[in-house]
C-alpha cells in the first residue's frame, strides 16, 4: 500500500562530502595501479564511496577513455558520480558515460 496524500518526493540540495580524484595523467592502467593499493589501505572508507573526477590538471588535448576509467574505479568499489573542471568534448564524453557535472567548488588533496 502506498501513501497517497502529500507530494511523492522532496528534492533538496545538500553539502555532502565527496571524494575527489584529481587526475594528473590520462593513463588508466597507471591510475588503477596506483589507486588499488591506496583504496586497500582503507577499504571500508572507500567502499561504495561516491567519487568526483577532477580533470582540471589534464591537458585538454589528452584523450581520456571514460569507459575504461569508470570500469577501473568500479573495480576498486568506488562509485564515479560526476566530473569537475571539464569543457567541450571532454565534458560531452563524461556526460555520455553517465557522469553528472559538478560546477564550482574547491577541494584539498590528500597526500601521503
Amino acid at each position: 500500500m502506498s501513501q497517497q496524500s502529500g507530494p511523492a518526493f522532496e528534492l533538496k540540495g545538500t553539502a555532502a562530502t565527496l571524494t575527489v580524484l584529481r587526475l594528473r595523467c590520462n593513463d588508466v592502467e597507471r591510475i588503477g595501479a596506483e589507486l588499488r593499493p591506496r583504496v586497500a589501505q582503507l577499504p571500508h572508507f572507500f567502499e561504495h564511496a561516491p567519487v568526483v573526477l577532477d580533470v582540471g590538471g589534464l591537458d585538454e588535448g589528452l584523450d581520456l577513455s571514460f569507459d575504461a576509467l569508470l570500469a577501473e574505479l568500479r573495480r576498486s568499489k568506488l562509485v564515479p558520480v560526476a566530473i569537475r573542471n571539464a569543457e567541450g568534448k571532454r565534458l560531452e564524453a563524461a556526460l555520455d558515460a553517465g557522469l553528472g557535472q559538478l560546477k564550482g567548488g574547491g577541494g584539498r588533496a590528500l597526500r601521503q
